[in-house]
């Protein structure tokens, strides 16, 4: 049974969490609320398929002392911290609009395409930014904010949510204000969002999956971004796109270790506080307030 799971976990997965997605729409909630019920139903898949094949028996999210504050940070994050770049955005929708309606413009957005060609161009947008933005949070400032993210030494599906308040505003406005300017579909924006998500937990995951050698050139599977959680820098300062790996392919930035069971996560003379409320205050204060040095990312490793 647990041989036919690692074949089949992780496709299930996504198949799962996208009719999850499709049928909370179809009852009526909204793109929003739909994307993280979604997010909500994958998470705990991802759960219990780490309870049944786990990639490494020490990392578990019930044994891990950081997953309370990697809870906090989730919910902290998204639900409130978000919650600025998001009225920014929409503040910036409707003058935007008011503008273009002023001066008889009509909308960036090529509406006349067909929707898989649209969903297409979502998928490529989103990628081309989440890409850039997030190899500039590993330049020295912004590698501050990043570092909690990274700081992790064990990989479960929580750890996905290990965001730092201030990375995850930069990452919203970044990542939606060319939608917001283009005018796009906020239903193909979302629905790829779950996609998104979907594979950003799954990567993070802590599941032996079997996948075909092609998959890791293709999508960003737990081999691909758990090397980018590794100490090691030559592969932490690669793998850094977020859902299709065409970016990291492009630029080089695409390192594949032979065995994802043999990376050990986590950064070099971390220094943010173990606890949550203070981890939050960390990127704004000197190292030296913690009585700890910077990383080395920090000292101009990953420019």
């Amino acid at each position: 049974m647990k041989t036919v799971l690692r074949y089949v976990a992780y496709p299930l997965i996504v198949v799962l969490s996208l009719v999850a997605y499709v049928y909370l729409r179809e009852v009526g909630l909204s793109a929003g609320l739909s994307v993280f019920l979604a997010s909500v139903v994958n998470m705990v898949l991802i759960g219990l398929t780490e309870i049944a094949i786990p990639l490494r028996k020490e990392w578990s999210l019930f044994k891990d002392w950081q997953s309370p504050n990697d809870i906090l940070h989730a919910i902290f994050s998204t639900e409130f911290a978000g919650r600025i770049p998001r009225l920014i955005l929409a503040s910036a929708s409707i003058s935007i609009t008011a503008y273009l309606s002023e001066k008889n413009i009509t909308g960036l957005w090529p509406t006349h395409w067909h929707i898989a060609w649209q969903f297409a161009l979502v998928a490529l947008i989103s990628e081309v930014v989440f890409y850039w933005q997030h190899r500039m949070h590993h330049r020295s400032f912004f590698w501050r904010f990043h570092a909690l993210h990274h700081n992790a030494e064990q990989m479960h599906v929580l750890k996905s949510g290990r965001l730092h308040a201030g990375e995850i505003m930069v990452r919203i406005l970044v990542l939606n204000l060319p939608f917001v300017v283009m005018g796009s579909p906020g239903e193909l924006v979302f629905a790829y969002g779950i996609f998104s998500n979907t594979l950003g937990n799954l990567g993070h995951a802590n599941i032996a999956v079997k996948l075909p050698h092609f998959m890791h050139y293709v999508v960003v599977t737990p081999l691909v971004h758990h090397a980018h959680h590794a100490i090691d820098p030559e592969f932490r300062n690669s793998n850094f796109s977020g859902a299709f790996t065409f970016m990291d392919i492009i630029f080089g930035t695409l390192r594949l270790p032979q065995d994802n069971r043999l990376i050990q996560p986590g950064i070099t003379e971390d220094f943010y506080p173990k606890f949550w409320l203070w981890q939050l205050f960390a990127p704004l204060l000197p190292n030296s307030f913690f009585n700890a040095k910077p990383t080395k990312s920090l000292q101009g490793e990953s420019k």
